[in-house]
């Protein structure tokens, strides 16, 4: 499962847990900007979400690797 954590105001953050050990949340996605609305595609290797990375909110998609937990 994926979901997202405020920081502060301007710097959210993209978490990933195993639903059936809540103690493994981990970051996803870490760092100064903002990511959110992270979705897993329909057969589960990529992950799409939003980030304003370069100034303006824009869509990326990389992998989910299956030993990310």
């Amino acid at each position: 499962m994926l979901f997202g954590v405020a920081l502060a105001i301007d710097n959210i953050d993209v978490y990933a847990v195993d639903v059936d050990d809540p103690s493994s949340a981990r970051p996803f996605l870490d760092d100064e900007s903002v990511e959110c609305g992270a979705q897993f595609s329909p057969d589960g290797r990529w992950v799409a979400y939003v980030s304003n990375a370069t100034g303006r909110f824009e869509v990326y998609v990389t992998d989910w690797p299956e030993n990310r937990i």
